[in-house]
């Protein structure tokens, strides 16, 4: 993806999670680096004796960062909203400086980071165990020595040990819609929105693989067409599942130049 590409995707990623009543910062080094306390900076000092390149080190970084500035909740760029996280507005107005499940960290998308919420002393403590993780698994004197190593792969590490604990670190709530579910090549109508794969979920992950694996047409499989197919399918969601839920109407995937159906 070029530059454009990253900066087009990220402008609908804020435009939508504007309109649908939250307040979306970016997160960048330059932006956290003012808020890094004493812990924060030992993190980064440790992080960087690990052999790893400037893509790895984000991935390991964001969640100090997100410990920096407070906690709170973390999406990716592909990653748009669905519906109201809590069940009414008033719900939403008492719980709008509170997390899921007490604060703990929780991923909403099986074992990835995509969606995620927690406090700032519960990003913390995932912080430090990923990278103590990633020194175990980096090391050859464990017999465990890896050339490549990201968090999500020390959270699944995290998530199997988390399963046995009495204090878990991290806690999984499937409420994310995979992509290529939502792209299934089937009319949308407004009975599917409290269906599966639809119900319950608050948001929708449009990654790259989805695109792949999703029923659009072959010249749209591309990640960098990411911000073309959010823009497709999320007003039809809204329109169908939030604007005119017990509408009868439908609205018809993609169509590829012929007309058939994806």
């Amino acid at each position: 993806m070029t530059h454009e590409d990253d900066a087009s995707l990220l402008q609908s990623w804020r435009a939508f999670w504007r309109r649908s009543g939250w307040e979306p910062t970016v997160l960048t080094p330059h932006g956290v680096a003012a808020k890094y306390d004493d812990d924060a900076e030992a993190f980064l000092a440790e992080l960087a004796k690990l052999p790893f390149d400037a893509f790895q080190q984000m991935l390991f970084t964001r969640w100090i960062a997100m410990a920096s500035v407070g906690g709170g909740w973390l999406a990716d760029y592909d990653v748009f909203p669905l519906r109201p996280f809590f069940d009414t507005d008033s719900a939403r107005e008492e719980n709008v400086f509170s997390f899921p499940n007490s604060g703990n960290l929780t991923l909403y998308e099986a074992v990835a980071p995509s969606l995620v919420s927690g406090s700032a002393e519960a990003w913390r403590v995932a912080a430090w165990a990923l990278l103590e993780d990633a020194k175990k698994n980096l090391n050859r004197d464990t017999g465990r020595s890896y050339t490549y190593w990201t968090d999500t792969l020390g959270l699944l590490n995290l998530v199997r040990e988390s399963s046995v604990s009495s204090a878990p670190i991290v806690r999984v709530e499937r409420r994310m819609l995979p992509g290529d579910k939502a792209l299934n090549g089937k009319t949308l109508t407004a009975e599917d929105c409290d269906r599966r794969p639809f119900r319950n979920r608050w948001a929708v992950h449009f990654g790259p693989l989805s695109l792949q694996r999703g029923s659009i047409p072959p010249e749209l499989r591309l990640p960098k067409h990411r911000t073309t197919v959010a823009r497709h399918w999320l007003p039809i969601w809204k329109d169908l599942c939030v604007i005119s839920k017990n509408s009868t109407s439908s609205a018809a995937p993609f169509l590829n130049a012929d007309g058939r159906k994806y």
